[in-house]
Formats: C-alpha cells, structure tokens, sequence
C-alpha cells in the first residue's frame, strides 16, 4: 500500500470510529423521542472533520495553480477559480455553521421525521464534503502533484 493509499484508508478509518462508537451508545429500539446532544455532537465532528480535509485539499490546490472545479465536482462558483486559505476557511466555516444551526433546530422538533431530516442534512453535507476531498485527491494525482 503506497502512502497516499495509507494516508486515505487511515483518513476513512478516523472519520468512522466516532460514527462506531455512537452505535455501540444506541440501543436497537424505537428513535429517542428527544434531542440526543451525542448524537449531535459526533455528527458535528465528522461534519468539522471532513470539511476540514476539503478545505486544506482545496487550498493545497489552489497553491499548486490547480483552478477549482465548476459545480458539481467543485464550488469554483462560490469560492472562486483560486480561493485563498482566508477566504475558503470563512466561506466553509460559515456554510458549517449555517448547516449545524439548521440541523440543531431540525433535531429538537418532537416530530421524528423532522428529527430525521435534520440528521439527514447534517450527514449528507459531511458526505458532501468527503465527495469535494476526494475530488481534490484525484485531481491532484492526474497532475502528479
């Protein structure tokens, strides 16, 4: 196994101990019927994690002279073409915040399907962000960079 492969299997690995260690927390009955702020908590450091991992790959990109990509591989729309390190980290963090405060609000509902959406949102914009690393990753390697 080459390091880039190491370095994305142990990248996966750290991004589902947190999600495995919730499941072991939860019994296997009915949804809690209340905010659980574990549950809230662990999908909020996968969210941080992976954008973190998208962030510092676009950067890295950036960097390189490599322009991001145009939706839907890339945010070249919101970002711009060669984003800086200031204006990637502000425009992720606020889009983080954005979606957490959405979510929060979505998992405090009493009705569990709106419970459901929140977590929903959460985990697919952390999917989202897994998706923009990768992209990142293969891009840098069909550059040989």
């Amino acid at each position: 196994m080459n390091m880039k492969n190491q370095t994305i299997a142990t990248t996966i690995l750290f991004l589902l101990l947190p999600i495995g260690a919730l499941a072991q927390t939860h019994k296997l009955e009915l949804p809690v019927q209340h905010f659980d702020r574990k549950e809230f908590f662990v999908e909020s450091l996968a969210l941080t994690t992976s954008n973190v991992m998208d962030l510092a790959s676009t950067v890295r990109d950036s960097q390189m002279g490599i322009a991001e990509a145009s939706f839907p591989r890339g945010g070249a729309e919101l970002l711009g073409k060669y984003p800086g390190a200031a204006k990637c980290t502000l425009i992720m963090g606020l889009g983080q915040l954005g979606t957490e405060l959405i979510a929060y609000r979505f998992e405090h509902s009493r009705n569990r399907f709106v419970r459901a959406t929140g977590h929903a949102f959460m985990n697919g914009s952390t999917v989202d962000h897994l998706r923009g690393f990768g992209n990142n990753l293969l891009v840098q390697r069909q550059y040989g960079k």
